[in-house]
């Protein structure tokens, strides 16, 4: 049985189905499925002084001049952020808490504080919770805030008269108030002492045994006076000036917290990837993700998403929306074309941060291939099959 009369042209009938598809097509390409925009689409927004107005996020090219500038990731100012503690060990202020051994020698052996066996007698006081100590003969004395050889001087003094010609030594017994505590993924959490000669973060961290998981996973926390400030370890061990001296009552928290990027669109492997490794490059972070996919990627439509402070912004030239113009973080997005062999130097110098976004559009001609794939073809197909059955 034949659908169509003998005289009716099937080749007519085919070219009649192309036009209706590619009609069709042109008007709903806009509605092909897709893993995310094109590359025309981010970039559009930054080709006029208009448009960049209006935008709601930064573009930025990467090239040797931009790299230069907004390649390597700043460091957080740590130690700034923190209430000013001292920049080199002094001398220990006693606090509320603290026991000390306070030792008097008298020259006479009739003296208030000498035995039948010595000269000397030794005494432990704890500071009160008003701060003071009690010693025989002299009477409640302030001592919190004051140093060892101040308290041992105010002694001294409130015996002339009383003792033999005393000699008063004073030494901090039990560090009650002279401590900091260390919590987190450590291998050995506690309350440490503060030594006379200081402790700076590093050696708070040591003597808890280190941390528990890779120091570049690793977010160390401050508390102090009711403050906070984070960093990362390694950033703690390249920086000098970032190892601060503790101060009495410090609390130091340490985190695993691994860092992550995500991929997504024409790339061999879509999802979330871990850093591994200290710092991780753009061009390591595509390797990570097998890189771009031959049939589907754009060489010129690789970007990185990502919130980026408005100073570094201002310092790399990079117009800002005027919409964005007072923000502190604005949306950034960094675009590569890896069809110039620099890219790939380029791509080796920018350094990515936590939570970064890759995203490779998609090329044109896949783009057309999926048109083809998903319009005409399935019109093609039935064409051909009416051809045949006319036939």
């Amino acid at each position: 049985m034949k659908l169509l009369s003998p005289g009716y042209p099937s080749a007519t009938l085919g070219r009649s189905a192309v036009a209706l598809a590619l009609t069709l097509a042109l008007a709903g390409c806009a509605s092909l499925p897709g893993q995310g925009p094109s590359k025309s689409k981010i970039v559009e927004l930054a080709a006029g002084e208009k448009t960049v107005q209006d935008s709601q996020y930064a573009v930025v090219n990467l090239t040797p001049q931009t790299v230069g500038v907004m390649g390597k990731i700043p460091r957080r100012a740590f130690s700034t952020a923190l209430p000013q503690g001292p920049r080199q060990p002094g001398a220990v202020r006693v606090g509320i808490g603290d026991v000390l051994g306070i030792q008097i020698w008298e020259a006479s052996p009739d003296g208030l504080f000498s035995t039948a066996t010595a000269k000397s007698a030794e005494i432990a006081a704890t500071v009160d919770g008003q701060g003071n100590i009690y010693l025989p003969y002299v009477g409640t004395m302030p001592a919190r805030g004051q140093s060892v050889e101040q308290i041992r001087g105010s002694i001294a003094q409130a015996l002339a008269g009383k003792a033999v010609d005393p000699e008063v030594v004073v030494v901090v017994k039990e560090n009650g108030a002279q401590s900091i505590t260390v919590v987190g993924d450590v291998k050995g959490a506690g309350r440490f002492d503060l030594p006379p000669s200081g402790l700076r973060l590093l050696d708070a961290v040591a003597l808890s045994g280190g941390p528990s998981q890779a120091s570049f996973d690793t977010e160390v926390i401050v508390n102090r006076a009711g403050r906070t400030a984070n960093i990362r370890l390694d950033d703690v061990v390249k920086t000098n000036a970032e190892n601060v001296w503790l101060v009495p009552r410090d609390t130091i928290q340490l985190l695993h917290k691994p860092r992550s990027f995500t991929a997504f669109g024409a790339v061999s492997a879509n999802g979330q990837q871990m850093f591994e490794t200290e710092t991780v490059s753009l061009a390591e972070a595509l390797a990570k993700v097998g890189g771009l996919s031959d049939s589907r990627a754009d060489k010129g439509g690789v970007f990185l998403f990502r919130f980026e402070p408005r100073e570094r912004l201002i310092a790399a030239r990079i117009p800002l929306p005027e919409q964005l113009a007072s923000a502190q973080m604005v949306p950034t997005i960094y675009q590569l074309d890896l069809g110039t062999p620099n890219a790939y130097f380029l791509a080796q110098s920018v350094e990515m941060t936590d939570k970064d976004i890759v995203y490779v559009a998609s090329s044109p001609a896949s783009e057309f291939r999926k048109f083809v794939q998903i319009i005409v073809a399935p019109f093609v197909n039935t064409t051909d099959s009416v051809n045949d059955l006319a036939n």
